[in-house]
């Protein structure tokens, strides 16, 4: 065997500093003879011959332009699409320096459309586990793992504490989220995770039954003890990122200025994971919990007694820094909840036609209030919601209901 032939098949580190290679190579996980492909989803030789005989490909490239174009947004192109304008003037920022962008937002408005805020998402967090309290998150894991072992680990006792490494498969197609996750089950457990993609990735199997994304390496008891836990988290919060991303291809191209939302319908205890996997998609959480927007729905009217005293008594109880939204089942609702200070109106379960008719008379009377349409919204009638006077679509169907994607982890032997 000739030393070049031998060098060309282990992965060398110094091609992650190589021009032509460092933004796509990887080393495959749990194989040195192999590279990993971040564009193409894929494993090639690692020889660099090979490399460059992939990079060529007109797959590659595509991926690669992709990529780039995802990479390279600027806040500065994002703007205000919105045609209204406020009496007050809009936020111009100069661009100082080199690296610093203009961000340009309709004051009115605190509804983003679909493409600001998966533009504003990719500028601001390179990492969105920063948008992650880690106090909640350690929290979150240690209850988890409580429940799944209150007392002994008898399997455990089987395997003992010898470093293993184990391999993670993604075995179906979709996106990968909720690494943070995943990250924190085994950092409680002291073992190291490793990725061979980036959260937000999209896999697509084709035909392979199953391909590596990670490992997890540590003591092999605790790998087999934060498993179950850790997979069951990966699984549903790349179910939720998954099914969002088809919200919002949907919505993509359609000349709609508004942007689609979660709602507060999440699982207990769940809430945090699942309002995080639709910020991997870029869809907006809506209110995260009942103090950071008051919601004045039917039962708290019909106890208060009216819309107008429900909004002036939440006015009055929250000040002046929280906003107060109206579920509305009429028009007339809507104008009252307007009249009486509401920031938001909701249109509830109307059909496509109702709401048009609805928010464009409410708009005509009141263009700076924000319009929200929710009830019975799913992929097959987005569309037809997406109306020029609504600003936000909100859909319980995000969280409630999605599926989940397939992963596995395997003990190498």
């Amino acid at each position: 065997m000739t030393k070049w032939a031998k060098y060309g098949k282990i992965y060398n580190a110094k091609w992650e500093e190589d021009e032509d290679l460092k933004n796509w190579i990887r080393p495959a996980v749990g194989d040195k003879t192999r590279a990993f492909c971040r564009f193409c989803k894929c494993e090639i030789r690692a020889h660099r011959s090979d490399l460059n005989s992939h990079a060529a490909t007109s797959k590659h490239k595509r991926n690669a332009d992709r990529h780039s174009s995802c990479q390279t947004i600027a806040l500065n192109d994002v703007g205000a699409k919105r045609t209204r304008k406020s009496k007050d003037n809009v936020m111009e920022p100069e661009l100082q320096e080199p690296g610093e962008y203009a961000v340009q937002i309709d004051c009115n408005s605190s509804a983003l459309t679909v493409d600001q805020l998966q533009e504003l998402q990719l500028e601001m967090f390179h990492d969105l586990r920063d948008a992650l309290p880690p106090q909640a998150v350690s929290n979150l894991v240690k209850l988890w793992l409580n429940e799944d072992i209150p007392s002994f680990d008898f399997g455990g006792m089987v395997v003992g504490n010898e470093t293993k490494c184990a391999h993670l498969f993604m075995k179906s197609t979709g996106f990968l989220s909720g690494v943070p996750f995943f990250e924190a089950v085994f950092k409680e457990l002291g073992c190291k995770v490793s990725w061979c993609i980036d959260e937000g990735d999209y896999i697509n199997l084709n035909r392979k039954s199953k391909i590596k994304i990670g490992a997890v390496e540590g003591p092999c008891r605790r790998i087999l003890l934060g498993e179950r836990t850790a997979l069951n988290c990966l699984a549903r919060t790349s179910g939720i990122t998954t099914l969002a991303q088809t919200y919002q291809e949907i919505v993509k191209g359609k000349e709609w200025k508004g942007c689609v939302a979660g709602t507060r319908k999440t699982t207990p205890g769940f809430r945090l994971v699942e309002k995080y996997a639709l910020l991997v998609a870029g869809i907006d959480t809506h209110r995260y919990n009942l103090s950071t927007m008051v919601m004045l729905k039917d039962n708290h009217i019909n106890a208060a007694g009216s819309i107008q005293q429900a909004v002036q008594k939440a006015k009055a109880a929250a000040g002046f820094s929280v906003k107060i939204e109206v579920e509305c089942s009429s028009l007339c609702d809507g104008l009252e909840a307007a009249r009486a200070g509401a920031d938001i109106v909701m249109f509830d379960n109307f059909t496509s036609q109702d709401l048009h008719t609805a928010a464009k008379a409410f708009k005509k009377d009141f263009p700076d209030k924000l319009v929200e349409a929710s009830g019975g919204i799913t992929q097959e009638n987005l569309v037809k919601y997406c109306s020029p006077f609504v600003d936000i679509i909100s859909t319980s169907k995000l969280v409630q209901g999605y599926p989940v994607v397939d992963f596995s982890l395997k003990i190498a032997r």
